[in-house]
């Protein structure tokens, strides 16, 4: 998956949403907590490395309960 279809599928008008942490894209589409892509201010369709690691009292453990669905091309 390129940068760009990641930024595509950002949980808006009915697109799938989709994050990235530490290089792998997982799908939290069907995520209540992700409904309209946007959880606890962050938005689906980007990078969420920072968020998810430094930010999030839940950390890399949450990433377990969704699909890992691809990786980044460079």
């Amino acid at each position: 998956m390129t940068l760009e279809e990641l930024s595509d599928n950002d949980g808006r008008d009915g697109a799938n949403a989709y994050v990235l942490v530490e290089g792998i894209v997982y799908d939290v589409t069907d995520s209540p907590r992700w409904e309209g892509g946007n959880h606890n201010g962050n938005q689906a369709g980007q990078d969420l490395t920072d968020e998810i690691l430094g930010d999030s009292p839940h950390g890399r453990s949450v990433l377990d309960r969704f699909e890992a669905i691809g990786r980044i091309e460079e």
